[in-house]
């Protein structure tokens, strides 16, 4: 298994950056510094948002990794048919507790967790993760 920081290493710096520029939140935020800077033009305020997201990239690549309380791996799964969510989602598990429990493990949460202890998270490899890795990376780890 490679960690978040090797996987986002081995992706194409404009694939990643066209992922996380078609966030819709990033979007919607984009327009919102339209409505608020009436001097500034579309163009600049796109070029903006791709500096900020291209320089967290490029952080998330290189900052040092900091080792998390669980040993944890993130991991992408099927959802029922007709989900409010979409056809897959994700989820990250502690690894001693996967172990343990097998399929009963917990999925945990990883927003109160650092960007650098995030960066070294493990990243499942299953064929359902490898084949939807780019969208795990731009909607979870930004």
């Amino acid at each position: 298994m490679k960690t978040v920081q090797e996987c986002l290493r081995e992706f194409d710096m404009e694939e990643l950056l066209n992922a996380y520029l078609a966030i819709p939140f990033i979007r919607d935020e984009m327009i919102e510094v339209m409505k608020k800077k009436e001097t500034v033009t579309g163009k600049e305020i796109w070029n903006m948002f791709r500096d900020r997201i291209i320089k967290y990239i490029e952080y998330m690549r290189s900052t040092t990794v900091e080792p998390s309380e669980e040993l944890s791996v993130l991991y992408v799964y099927e959802v029922p048919e007709g989900s409010l969510w979409g056809r897959f989602s994700h989820g990250l598990v502690h690894i001693a507790e996967l172990k343990e429990k097998g399929t009963d493990a917990e999925d945990y949460a990883y927003t109160l967790c650092t960007h650098k202890q995030v960066a070294g998270f493990l990243v499942a490899d299953t064929k359902l993760t490898r084949d939807n890795l780019l969208v795990l990376m731009k909607e979870r780890i930004c």
